[in-house]
């Protein structure tokens, strides 16, 4: 597996859970990080699970950390290289270095994927893979077809219990009363995710409610603009900005209602696992959310509309038995079609597939 980094985030998650649980089924897996060496949650998850993990320490894009890479993977000597990010750049260009098969996984949809040079140089390597994977329909619909031997395999999270886990205690962060109602949202704070229009239609919220308070966990280079319109419209004591964490199934045991606002999304672990912890969803139609959100019965889809969305959030803000039935059926749904196992045997055969030089469109 090539990745970019071991930090927070939905392609470095899927590639940690993807390498445990193929070491968990009995194949040798290793990651090389395109990063130096930093002991985040995802490297501590692999060390307990005895993944090998090559860790660079040339500067990235460099011929010297290029000539890093070509070594180890000559050592790892692999079957399967799965790049993920912008780790296509070195299992194509070291695809030499080793009889590998290559795979390159694609999380969102083509045009927010990567900048217009990483599609550029998508359009120059994905020819010479053996197989795309795009992580919903939806990214596939979206991938150019220069490679015809596109496959889709969703996103999947590990299934752990609600039950034992621990409830974070929201009063360290925020001043809340028993009858509160907490909203949280878990995503980087970059453009496509939207959070000035969820925290718009929030505000529109608050003027029904106003014990609601929204958690926001994550961070990115839209922090200082997302602040700023905190400040505008007098919402510093009920949106919390809580930055990356690494206790998001605690944080979420303790929240009553998840909403996401992304303009674009592949397939969102943070909604699955919000879905795990038996929270109902509100979601805008952002390609891969419309395949896992049934309208009404896990939760629902909502145009990128701040008054729209501010009317279901009342909705479910009002309605305790509804806020439960949909959590419960979303819990189901998840353990049913989006647990990790599904994921790994998906990859699995798709490897065997490819090993087994077969040559028919996936």
């Amino acid at each position: 597996m090539i990745i970019d980094s071991l930090s927070v985030g939905g392609a470095e998650d899927v590639a940690t859970n993807l390498s445990v649980s193929l070491k968990k089924n009995k194949q040798k897996v290793a990651l090389l990080v395109l990063s130096k060496k930093i002991e985040t949650p995802n490297y501590k998850k692999l060390c307990v699970a005895s993944v090998e993990i090559f860790f660079m320490t040339k500067r990235k894009y460099s011929c010297a950390s290029l000539r890093e890479a070509r070594n180890i993977i000559k050592k790892f000597n692999p079957d399967i290289i799965n790049s993920s990010l912008s780790g296509y750049y070195y299992s194509f260009l070291l695809r030499k270095a080793s009889k590998a098969k290559i795979v390159h996984t694609i999380q969102n949809t083509y045009r927010y994927d990567s900048t217009w040079k990483g599609r550029f140089f998508h359009r120059l390597f994905l020819p010479y893979a053996q197989a795309v994977v795009a992580v919903s329909q939806n990214v596939a619909k979206t991938i150019p077809m220069y490679n015809k031997n596109i496959i889709t395999i969703p996103n999947c999270t590990e299934i752990f219990s609600i039950d034992k886990t621990k409830k974070f205690d929201l009063k360290k962060i925020i001043k809340k009363s028993s009858d509160s109602i907490i909203f949280i949202n878990v995503a980087n704070l970059r453009a496509e995710k939207n959070h000035l229009l969820l925290i718009k239609s929030f505000a529109r919220l608050k003027d029904h409610i106003p014990r609601a308070k929204l958690l926001l966990a994550g961070d990115g280079v839209m922090r200082k603009k997302i602040e700023k319109t905190i400040q505008e419209l007098e919402l510093k004591n009920d949106v919390v900005l809580l930055g990356r964490r690494n206790d998001i199934r605690e944080l979420l045991k303790a929240c009553d209602i998840f909403v996401l606002t992304s303009i674009s999304e592949g397939l969102p672990l943070a909604m699955l696992e919000a879905m795990m912890a038996k929270l109902p969803v509100i979601s805008t139609r952002a390609g891969g959310t419309e395949e896992i959100i049934k309208n009404g019965i896990n939760g629902y889809l909502v145009n990128s509309d701040e008054k729209l969305i501010s009317k279901y959030m009342l909705k479910l803000a009002s309605d305790l038995k509804l806020r439960k039935k949909l959590g419960n059926t979303g819990r189901l749904m998840v353990e049913k079609k989006y647990s990790l196992d599904t994921m790994t045997k998906n990859y699995i055969n798709l490897y065997n597939k490819l090993l087994k030089n077969e040559n028919s469109t996936f």
